[in-house]
């Protein structure tokens, strides 16, 4: 599986990936005061606010000692900060732009901005206003940076509200899914992953992404419909919502609806574990619950290994794809 990344889902209907980014960023918790910048010392980092989480600057650690953590400067044309002990590298990317260095006005070199388009924090590195493209995003790896890239990929999100068995079948799921992305401005179509029977199922039902499968908060899930169904281990669980916050479960359980094995197929169990079709309310029935808090195969789809079994008269949250 893939590195963690952080993504940005952008409310864009239009575009076939609603989930894009850069690699090479660490979340460091929620903020929301986008442009914010500080020294984390619990991380040993500088971090900035890119409107819903903190992303870590920290490069390549340098051998040069210091000693007073939180201490910037800019040493051979790079930006470094003290860690407390050694200094370390800020990644700068160069991108498209002037910042209109002029011999009257010399101090925007150095200048740092947010920049609301790409959700980063740039700075002002040309020293005369003949010198093109020098803006550069200040802690982003990428193609002209050391490794990484700009990648894009589908939105991926467990959902903020609770439902009973009846969701009116996998096509009620569906727009269940639809109707929680729209609710936080996702672009895109969204399904359930749910299982009634073969071949009303993920399996046959998905559009199989060749792309990234990536969680609102920054987190590759998977590679690709591949990598997602092939019985092994998610790189991060599916445990945040639609609006990019982390669910917080009951006894270290976040129930979801599924009876879907981590393949994509059917489950298999009959009406008697998927609430009917996904159409009673009742403890009459029951589900095949799922961790969402999981990565493990039969975990965070089918819960073979967990043995959840859940009454179709209490509540679950439903895992929602983009496709």
């Amino acid at each position: 599986m893939l590195l963690a990344v952080l993504f940005f889902c952008r409310p864009v209907a239009a575009m076939a990936d609603n989930c894009s980014g850069y690699t090479g960023y660490t979340s460091l918790g929620s903020c929301s005061q986008a442009g914010e910048w500080q020294y984390d010392s619990t991380n040993a980092t500088y971090k900035y606010c890119n409107g819903t989480h903190y992303v870590s600057m920290a490069g390549t650690a340098t051998a040069t000692a210091c000693t007073q953590a939180g201490d910037f400067r800019i040493s051979g044309g790079a930006n470094q900060f003290c860690n407390g002990s050694v200094w370390v590298d800020i990644p700068l990317q160069k991108i498209n732009g002037y910042c209109s260095v002029t011999s009257s006005d010399p101090t925007l070199a150095g200048r740092m901005e947010y920049n609301t388009t790409t959700n980063t924090l740039d700075q002002c590195m040309g020293t005369t206003n003949t010198d093109a493209d020098n803006w550069y995003i200040m802690n982003k790896p990428g193609p002209d940076g050391p490794g990484g890239g700009f990648v894009t990929g589908k939105c991926v999100f467990v959902t903020s509200t609770f439902y009973q068995g009846n969701l009116g079948g996998v096509a009620g799921a569906d727009a269940l899914c639809q109707g929680r992305a729209t609710a936080a401005g996702l672009g895109g179509t969204y399904k359930a992953w749910l299982s009634s029977s073969n071949p009303n199922d993920p399996g046959s039902s998905f559009t199989k992404s060749t792309t990234p499968y990536i969680r609102l908060d920054g987190a590759i899930i998977a590679n690709d419909w591949t990598d997602l169904t092939d019985l092994s281990d998610l790189n991060a669980a599916i445990n945040v919502t639609e609006y990019g916050t982390q669910v917080s479960p009951s006894g270290g359980w976040c129930r979801t609806y599924a009876c879907t094995l981590s393949n994509g197929n059917y489950c298999g169990l009959g009406a008697a574990y998927t609430c009917n079709g996904w159409t009673d309310s009742t403890a009459t029935y029951s589900s095949r619950a799922s961790n969402c808090q999981a990565v493990n195969d039969g975990s965070w789809s089918n819960g073979f290994s967990g043995g959840l079994v859940h009454d179709c008269n209490n509540s679950a949250r439903l895992m929602c794809f983009e496709q």
